[in-house]
């Protein structure tokens, strides 16, 4: 199946996504992550794609950035990833796959999805790891995970509420060094979400800017209101 988004084609297997990626090409799934990958990858960057998922963004950035690394622990959107990789023969020296979940701490940990009894939807966690649904993990830190591979250009994140252990796990790393943050932020699947806001607003504050994806400046205290706690959205911390 072949895909263009915003001008950059590449190719998918025709599966039970195929919805989902006509979508995409239509501009109906998150034209502003796209958006931000073009603005923050250039002809010499490593993007970082934690929580991959089938490789929407890692098969876009693939044609943007020499160094692509796609890390997803769910191993029927992992079997997804590659398979799709693999259509793009032109991109698929430029992507490297990780098994391991990026968490608080490195070791065993268990991961598990509570929308799917098979798995690979897009929205399998490490917070959801008592679920009937549940597997087991090897976990990287974040700072390890990026010892590993080099400095990127950006870390996307998106992880289905875990975000804030991950940068919590890696604080004093990500003080120190900063890498630009592409963040997904779950408010609607913490029980109590007050606490982890403010935590993920500590973590944050070593940076200069956060910014909306369409780069607009965000005043920090808002992320405290109740639609924010109770929702869905996307920062930029750079």
């Amino acid at each position: 199946m072949r895909v263009q988004v915003r001008g950059v084609e590449f190719h998918v297997e025709e599966d039970e996504f195929a919805p989902f990626w006509s979508r995409a090409a239509a501009g109906d799934w998150e034209p502003a992550s796209f958006g931000v990958l073009d603005r923050m990858l250039h002809a010499d960057s490593t993007f970082l794609d934690i929580g991959a998922w089938i490789g929407p963004l890692t098969l876009y950035a693939a044609n943007l950035a020499p160094r692509c690394h796609a890390v997803e622990p769910d191993p029927r959107a992992r079997a997804g990833l590659i398979a799709n990789i693999t259509r793009n023969p032109r991109l698929s020296g430029r992507i490297q796959v990780h098994a391991e979940a990026v968490g608080e701490v490195s070791g065993p940990g268990r991961m598990g999805n509570i929308t799917s009894e098979a798995g690979g939807d897009s929205m399998s966690s490490l917070l959801f790891g008592t679920s009937a649904n549940a597997w087991d993990v090897e976990c990287v830190t974040l700072e390890q995970l990026i010892g590993g591979i080099g400095p990127p250009g950006l870390v996307k994140i998106d992880i289905e509420g875990a975000e804030v252990e991950v940068l919590n796990g890696s604080r004093e790393f990500i003080e120190r060094t900063r890498p630009p943050l592409f963040l997904s932020v779950h408010g609607r699947f913490w029980p109590d979400p007050l606490p982890r806001m403010r935590a993920l607003l500590d973590v944050l504050s070593a940076y200069g800017e956060i910014l909306t994806p369409d780069f607009v400046p965000i005043d920090r205290q808002c992320l405290l209101d109740e639609h924010h706690l109770g929702g869905l959205f996307e920062v930029l911390a750079v």
